[in-house]
C-alpha cells in the first residue's frame, strides 16, 4: 500500500497540466468543502477512504483497497468542476447540456493516465444517464 504522500506526489504529477486544481488534503485534517484521502484502518486490512466534509458531517465517497480506482475517483472528483464551467461557457443550444459537459469531462479524463476500465465504467455511467450510447466503450 502507497504512503499518502507518495498518491499526493502521483496525483501531483498526473495532473501537471492542470494548475489551478486543488489537491485534496491528504491527511487528518478535516476541512469543510475539501477532499480528503486517509488511510483507515479495519480489522487489520488497509483501505484507502476518500471523503469530503460538510457542515461538520464527513461524507464518504469511496473506500477501496485498489490504488488505481482511488486515484480515478480524485482526477473524477477533481476534473467534474472543470468539464462542468467549460459546458456553460460553451453552450449548444439544440443540444442537451449534459452531453456537452460529460463529453467533455472524459475528455479531461482521457488526456490523464488513468486505468482504461475505470473510464470506461464511467463512459457507461453516461450512456445510461443519458439514455444514448455516445461514449465508445474502449477495449482494454
Amino acid at each position: 500500500m502507497k504512503t499518502l504522500k507518495e498518491i499526493e506526489n502521483h496525483i501531483s504529477k498526473i495532473l501537471i497540466n492542470y494548475p489551478d486544481i486543488e489537491i485534496p488534503l491528504f491527511d487528518t485534517k478535516y476541512s469543510e468543502d475539501k477532499i480528503i484521502v486517509e488511510i483507515e484502518h479495519v480489522y487489520y486490512v488497509d483501505y484507502y477512504s476518500l471523503f469530503y466534509c460538510e457542515r461538520g458531517s464527513k461524507n464518504e465517497l469511496i473506500k477501496t483497497k485498489d490504488l488505481d480506482e482511488l486515484i480515478f475517483k480524485i482526477c473524477e472528483k477533481l476534473t467534474w468542476d472543470i468539464a462542468y464551467e467549460w459546458s456553460l461557457k460553451n453552450p449548444f443550444i439544440s443540444i442537451d447540456s449534459r452531453i456537452v459537459w460529460f463529453a467533455k469531462h472524459i475528455d479531461i479524463l482521457q488526456s490523464i493516465p488513468l486505468n482504461k476500465s475505470y473510464l470506461n465504467k464511467l463512459k457507461n455511467d453516461y450512456n445510461e444517464t443519458l439514455k444514448l450510447n455516445l461514449f465508445k466503450i474502449e477495449e482494454i
